[in-house]
């Protein structure tokens, strides 16, 4: 049942990367300094339940989070690791082979990535996160309309990632 539900979240974590977003930002939140290699420590998804997919990952035996860095270079570039681990779920390839040739732009505290989606369909795509956070630490949330895959009912769903620089 576990198995089933992590492949279902993965699944509907990868649709909504192409859904329609919505997102706010605070104006009192200072400008962020974003160029570094980080690592993701935490990131879950909240659709009326909260789930850690880091944790799920972990119940899969699979080290993917634990490996996997996230590089935002001066010149707009995004890269990631080449983590294998990273292959051997439906999810974790699109962190890795579509951000692994991304651009990213920060602008009032949204931060834009732009890539090619090479999992679902190969196409360009572009996920927008409210960022904040600390010369150490990038939080960033994002908000989506999305389509509960079991029963086809529009939902809301947020998720949120804690960056911590290297």
């Amino acid at each position: 049942m576990l198995h089933t539900r992590f492949i279902t979240l993965l699944f509907g974590f990868a649709l909504a990367i192409s859904c329609k977003q919505t997102t706010t930002t605070d104006p009192t939140t200072a400008a962020l300094t974003i160029p570094g290699t980080y690592k993701v420590t935490q990131f879950t998804g909240n659709d009326g339940a909260t789930y850690d997919y880091i944790q799920l990952a972990r119940d899969e035996k699979n080290t993917c989070f634990t490996d996997l860095t996230l590089t935002f270079r001066d010149n707009g570039t995004l890269t990631t690791a080449n983590v294998p681990a990273c292959n051997k779920a439906v999810l974790f390839p699109d962190l890795t082979k579509s951000y692994g040739n991304a651009t990213w732009s920060v602008a009032d505290n949204t931060l834009t990535i732009n890539y090619q989606d090479v999992v679902l369909t190969p196409v360009a795509s572009r996920q927008q996160w409210v960022a904040t956070g600390s010369a150490t630490t990038l939080l960033l949330s994002r908000t989506l309309n999305s389509v509960d895959v079991n029963t086809g009912k529009p939902i809301i769903v947020t998720y949120k990632m804690e960056l911590v620089r290297q």
